[in-house]
């Protein structure tokens, strides 16, 4: 931990900024989100005074609404103008929580906390659902092993209630980090066959898998996902947003880069064909419109639970990946505003650049430079402390720039964070383990 602890001090950001209720950019709205074809380019033309319109399906999102019964969160959220994140994966949050008791599992998070302050942090991406199961009370998703080491079952306290008591207590946000398509492996959902009373449990129960042309979740390379064109999966991830915001006094709700798992167009074929009513949509669109229904409609719900929440995207750093691999519209998402100044699929977006900067490929000012010609909400700089020390195979001639030796000064991750305090709104770090771990 102290390298990082070293790294973020020489980079002054050791003093917490102002609460404030919600981050809004003043800036004019975008009437033309930045088309697709664009995809490829090297830099977008910020001169380009085109009005063509981007065929986002923005008119036809459907509506998707939550519980009417459920009364909104009315608490205010703790969120601030210079975020300072911390990433706490399922990995991070097991080795605190599994099998604990309460106590046990309530000073573990305590010790974490404190450590994120000893690092200036304010912020933290809490990890409550990777795989279609919850570490919180649900109605919509099953307890996630994670807690008891048994799937599905009731634990003997609310590790989230406690998450958010202990983060509040201390004046630190906390947004909750869904994976809102992954869910469980093949040989688990069979196993998991008695667990009844969630959606996904009883399709899979019911064998609307079976049928690809309409199912609300397909197979791939033996895990099981939300088919993000299928209305049914498309509410359950929205209501499963709002009841997390509703329930919890989360300051946001946040999703990283699982999007489509393959850009094999393959995979959804058979319900592409079935669903695209005849108009004259490519697959590609197709799938593009599906994930921006999803974004709209987990900004929406998680808005309509509370008004000073906030909902962030983390996407790949990767622009060109997003659009190839994933579908994932992100200039469109991070760029569109509604009339005052507000993000109309997201208030923050996270991209993961995790590119050293002599990254041979993606060099981490360059890939920076580009998320910031298009981005208009409040872009934060996704960091990989889990290359520290470490040869980066992927970096071809900047392999090496990450073996510091413990020069916190020199360190890719001390410059990474002084260059996004300079030129965005923030920074988070992945993960806890690889921000603490010593040596």
């Amino acid at each position: 931990m102290l390298a990082i602890t070293l790294a973020i001090t020489l980079s002054g950001c050791g003093t917490a900024d102002t609460v404030r209720e919600k981050a809004l950019p003043v800036v004019a709205p975008i009437t033309a989100p930045f088309p697709n074809s664009d995809m490829l380019s090297e830099f977008y033309d910020a001169s380009d005074s085109s009005d063509t319109v981007y065929e986002t399906g923005v008119s036809e999102i459907t509506d998707i609404t939550t519980n009417p019964t459920a009364i909104a969160n009315t608490d205010k959220s703790i969120n601030y103008d210079t975020q300072k994140a911390m990433w706490f994966s399922y990995i991070d949050i097991s080795k605190m929580l599994t099998k604990k008791t309460e106590e046990q599992f309530t000073d573990s998070f305590r010790t974490a906390l404190a450590n994120c302050e000893d690092m200036g942090i304010n912020t933290l991406y809490v990890h409550v659902r990777p795989f279609g199961d919850a570490l919180y009370k649900s109605d919509y998703f099953p307890y996630s092993k994670i807690i008891t080491g048994v799937y599905g079952q009731t634990p003997p306290y609310d590790p989230l209630e406690i998450m958010v008591r202990e983060a509040h207590a201390k004046q630190l946000s906390l947004h909750a980090w869904v994976n809102p398509f992954r869910l469980n492996t093949v040989a688990e959902m069979e196993s998991y066959s008695g667990i009844v009373g969630y959606p996904v449990n009883d399709w899979y129960n019911s064998g609307l898998q079976d049928d690809v042309a309409t199912a609300p979740m397909l197979e791939y390379d033996g895990r099981w996902y939300l088919n993000p064109s299928d209305t049914r999966a498309r509410k359950l991830i929205a209501d499963g947003a709002y009841e997390l915001v509703e329930r919890y006094n989360v300051d946001g709700v946040n999703i990283d880069d699982y999007f489509y798992p393959t850009g094999d167009l393959g995979w959804d074929n058979a319900y592409y064909v079935s669903h695209s009513n005849g108009v004259n949509t490519s697959a590609e669109q197709f799938r593009y419109n599906a994930c921006t229904e999803v974004m709209s409609a987990i900004n929406n719900a998680v808005h309509a639970a509370n008004s000073t929440a906030l909902f962030g995207i983390c996407p790949a750093g990767n622009i060109d990946n997003n659009y190839l691999y994933e579908y994932a519209d992100v200039r469109v998402w991070a760029s569109a505003l509604d009339d005052y100044g507000r993000g109309v699929y997201c208030d923050y977006v996270a991209p993961q650049l995790y590119f050293g900067y002599e990254n041979e490929t993606q060099p981490f000012e360059t890939v920076l430079l580009k998320w910031r010609v298009f981005t208009r909400v409040p872009l934060y700089v996704g960091l990989a402390c889990y290359k520290e020390d470490k040869t980066d195979k992927y970096a071809g001639t900047g392999a090496t720039e990450w073996l510091v030796s413990g020069n916190a000064e020199q360190s890719v991750i001390a410059r990474q964070i002084e260059t996004a305090l300079a030129d965005t709104d923030g920074y988070a770090l992945y993960s806890y383990y690889y921000a603490v771990k010593e040596g």
